[in-house]
This record gives structure tokens, C-alpha cells and sequence, in this order.
């Protein structure tokens, strides 16, 4: 199951983004700052933010500008999701390297949409390796993260396919 990092200082908003992906089958995680939402990020590497660009604490064109220098979250993809709507705003964003740019008041289902565009644009770039492994006892399903051995199966966080894949 993906997961997908909201950064969004209106709760409201937030939570009925972080609803409409569960209910999507997605793992969303909500984060109320852009500084709480680099360090989210940095914990669990999701595989998509959307994240506002007027919040408090840190807004979201810092928040992109963080992302894209670190080099385990600097390719995964970035929509912004804002109420500024001026041609410059986009434009920073996007020179800034995000990889879309929403308006609010957005459409769920063009949301869905363009999340599942950037998901399987970059499932394409992922590590060029086998997407299922076997060693012995062990078989990897790297589609899906999931470990299987002869007595269990684990559902594996992307931090650890990626690891476990760099090892295989």
C-alpha cells in the first residue's frame, strides 16, 4: 500500500484529505507544519506529499526546498495543494520542483487522480532490480512491501523494501 504524506495547517482540510485517501486504500499520515512534515517525511519516506504552501512554522515552498536536498526524499513526488492561485505562485512552485500545483477549492476525484499519475510515474523509476525475490525460505514482494518466510509474512515499511532490496 503507498503512503502519502499530507502537510496541511487546516485541520479540516487535512483530515478530509487523509479520509478521502484511506478510503482511496492508501496510508495517509497528516502533518499540521511543514517542519513537522520534514521530519514525518524523513521517518517513514512516504511515496507522495501534498502539502500546502501558506502554513505556520514553515510554509511550503521551505518545506519543498528541504525535501529536494535530501537525497532519500529528494524524487519523490511533490503536489502542492493551495489557495494561492497567481501564474507567479505556480511558477515558483513548479521551478521550485514540485510536480504539480492544485488550487483550492480542488475536486477529489482530479486529487485521486493526479496522485495515482505521480504514483505510477515513479513506481516506473523505482530501483530497476526484480519487483518479487526469492532466497531460500524468504520470497519478497516489493510491489506490495511484504516479506513472506515459511512460518509468517511481514508487511514491510518502504525504508525497509528499499534496504532489503539494495541487500538482494
Amino acid at each position: 500500500m503507498k503512503t502519502i504524506l499530507v502537510i496541511e495547517d487546516d485541520k479540516n482540510i487535512r483530515e478530509s484529505i487523509v479520509d478521502l485517501l484511506e478510503t482511496s486504500n492508501f496510508t495517509a499520515i497528516g502533518a499540521p507544519n511543514g517542519a513537522e512534515g520534514i521530519r514525518i517525511a524523513k521517518e517513514i519516506i512516504p511515496d507522495l506529499i501534498i502539502c500546502d504552501v501558506m502554513m505556520p512554522v514553515m510554509d511550503g515552498y521551505e518545506v519543498i526546498d528541504a525535501i529536494r536536498k535530501e537525497s532519500n526524499l529528494s524524487e519523490i513526488p511533490f503536489i502542492f495543494l493551495t489557495a494561492k492561485t497567481e501564474r507567479l505562485d505556480f511558477r515558483k512552485g513548479m521551478e521550485m520542483g514540485a510536480d504539480d500545483y492544485i488550487t483550492k477549492p480542488y475536486n477529489m476525484q482530479e486529487l485521486l487522480h493526479r496522485i495515482q499519475v505521480f504514483l505510477k510515474r515513479s513506481h516506473k523509476k523505482d530501483f530497476g532490480g526484480p519487483m518479487d525475490f526469492k532466497i531460500g525460505n524468504m520470497s519478497f514482494d516489493f510491489n506490495n512491501l511484504i516479506l513472506n518466510t515459511k512460518d509468517a509474512q511481514y508487511q514491510l515499511t518502504q525504508r525497509e523494501a528499499d534496504l532489503l532490496r539494495y541487500f538482494c
